[in-house]
């Protein structure tokens, strides 16, 4: 009697796990989103992060949104966030603000509405089919990591036939930027490395 009733709580609870719809992720490549999340930059230059979607089978994601939010924001500073390919896939792109509200990037949107205007949105036919939805330029500023993560926006996430905010359906991705010192730091450091060493042995 036991085995039965843990088995069907068992058979319950998988019932109401929900599968991953889609994926989203950061890759520090334009054409290759399984590079990795993490970009590493000298301090005083600029880079980019790029952002990567996939979908389920037969899934069609039919708007998107969300923020990026830097764990250290004084590492580096947004400089612009540029959608690909809106025009066929979105009747409406929002790109979102830079350095706004303590995100990186703060509300971005994109959506069409199926049947009422133009858009195809995403349908991949796989979670490990991603295409390229988004570039986000920055600068670093001063030495040091910090982490990136995706955060909701209050327009969420949507699929063609599917309703409700589907945001926790949707695996997102971690990223970082690694803000390094320019060459010539460097060498200053290095420099004043070997001199304290050399210093240090004299006296010894």
């Amino acid at each position: 009697m036991k085995k039965t009733v843990l088995a069907v709580l068992f058979f319950l609870t998988s019932m109401c796990v929900s599968t991953a719809q889609a994926d989203i992720i950061f890759s520090s490549s334009g054409t290759d989103p399984l590079a990795g999340g993490d970009v590493t930059v000298q301090v005083g230059q600029s880079s980019s992060v790029f952002v990567w979607v996939s979908t389920a089978p037969a899934q069609t994601m039919t708007g998107i949104s969300f923020n990026v939010l830097s764990s250290l924001p004084a590492i580096a500073s947004g400089i612009s966030h540029t959608v690909q390919n809106p025009g066929p896939r979105w009747s409406t792109v929002q790109a979102g603000a830079v350095n706004t509200s303590g995100n990186l990037l703060n509300n971005h949107r994109a959506f069409y509405l199926p049947g009422l205007t133009n858009g195809t949105g995403f349908s991949t036919g796989g979670l490990n089919n991603f295409v390229l939805h988004s570039e986000l330029k920055f600068t670093a500023n001063t030495i040091g990591t910090t982490n990136l993560t995706f955060t909701p926006t209050n327009a969420g996430i949507s699929f063609l036939g599917v309703g409700g905010n589907q945001w926790n359906n949707v695996v997102k991705g971690t990223g970082s930027i690694n803000a390094v010192p320019e060459p010539a730091a460097a060498m200053v450091l290095l420099v004043g490395a070997t001199g304290w060493l050399v210093s240090r042995r004299r006296r010894s």
